[in-house]
């Protein structure tokens, strides 16, 4: 018998969840497994990583993508509405962060959990951190972009 509360502890609550949705196919019975429990803990870590990677660049993105701190009201399209891709990467990623939205809210509206939960795996680990992120770190450097400035003080 799995004591839930010793699996959280073991491996976080956001490994354990996803877990669950990642193994919910309808009609079935979930066969929980702790070394799949263990790939989403590092799934976990992975967005963590991701976003602190971003946070650490977000002065080195060009002004027009992020919103100015201390504006009273942000302009209409913020976030992803107001994301302009000008390299080919970032019209690819788009293109995939809008086919994958689409797969998994469709997923969702249907009940089937486990397929939106490994669609969101699948873009985070393969489209986004492998492919993406590495693609924009010689941007994020300033090797080569036209009309890429870095943030002052950085090179």
């Amino acid at each position: 018998m799995i004591d839930p509360l010793e699996i959280i502890q073991r491996f976080g609550t956001d490994a354990t969840r996803f877990t669950l949705a990642a193994m919910a196919a309808p009609g079935t019975d979930i066969a929980f497994s702790e070394s799949r429990t263990e790939g989403y803990r590092n799934f976990a870590n992975k967005i963590w990583n991701a976003a602190r990677f971003m946070f650490m660049n977000v002065d080195r993105v060009e002004p027009g993508l992020r919103t100015r701190p201390g504006r009273v009201r942000d302009p209409p399209h913020t976030g992803i509405a107001g994301f302009q891709p000008v390299t080919l990467e970032d019209r690819w990623i788009l293109s995939r962060f809008n086919r994958v939205a689409k797969e998994v809210n469709e997923a969702l509206a249907t009940y089937r959990f486990h397929e939106a939960a490994n669609r969101i795996y699948d873009f985070f680990l393969g489209d986004f951190c492998d492919w993406y992120i590495e693609l924009i770190k010689p941007r994020l450097s300033g090797e080569g972009q036209r009309g890429w400035k870095p943030h002052a003080g950085r090179a």
